[in-house]
């Protein structure tokens, strides 16, 4: 449920939605930097902000909440903030992300971005002032995701599922 975007090594921002079915079930959040952490990254300290403000307001019991493996999201703190919560969650193995139907929310947000604002490329010096033309350029994509784009993901779930089970966890066609 998170995702960098990146222009270039040195212009990026973290960003956090989740949605349901096809309606947007959260904002979009920005995640900056943990300014207490070594490499000045973002930490699962900067997740569990998230998802202590966005799920646990959101979350409905029949829903079960998808992520990937990525670092952040596997530490202790944050397992043990899903289980304390009562939260069901699948976590993806590295090699299946691309079933993640976040997963092509991000890929529709980029290719957005890249065809509608070109600019972000050739911005330079002031990092801040790069930092918020990204973040409201990604907030102008957000906005023009459809809901028969987010209901289609959602209803293709179950074929994705079946397709990994029926290769027997090999390469499906998603």
């Amino acid at each position: 449920m998170i995702q960098s975007y990146n222009i270039d090594k040195n212009k990026s921002v973290m960003i956090w939605t989740c949605f349901e079915d096809n309606d947007w079930k959260s904002d979009l959040v920005f995640m900056f930097d943990d300014s207490n952490s070594k490499k000045r990254g973002v930490t699962s300290a900067v997740y569990l902000k998230v998802i202590e403000e966005q799920v646990s307001t959101l979350w409905e019991s029949d829903l079960i909440y998808m992520q990937d493996s990525a670092s952040i999201y596997i530490t202790h703190i944050i397992k043990r903030w899903f289980i304390n919560n009562v939260i069901k969650v699948i976590n993806w193995s590295f090699y299946f992300s691309n079933l993640n139907s976040i997963e092509h929310v991000w890929r529709h947000l980029k290719e957005w971005v890249n065809e509608h604002h070109l600019k972000l490329k050739t911005l330079t010096n002031n990092d801040e002032m790069i930092k918020k033309c990204m973040i409201k350029t990604l907030q102008e994509a957000c906005a023009s995701l459809n809901d028969e784009f987010l209901e289609t993901l959602a209803e293709s779930m179950k074929k994705r599922i079946d397709a990994v089970i029926d290769a027997d966890g090999w390469h499906t066609k998603y």
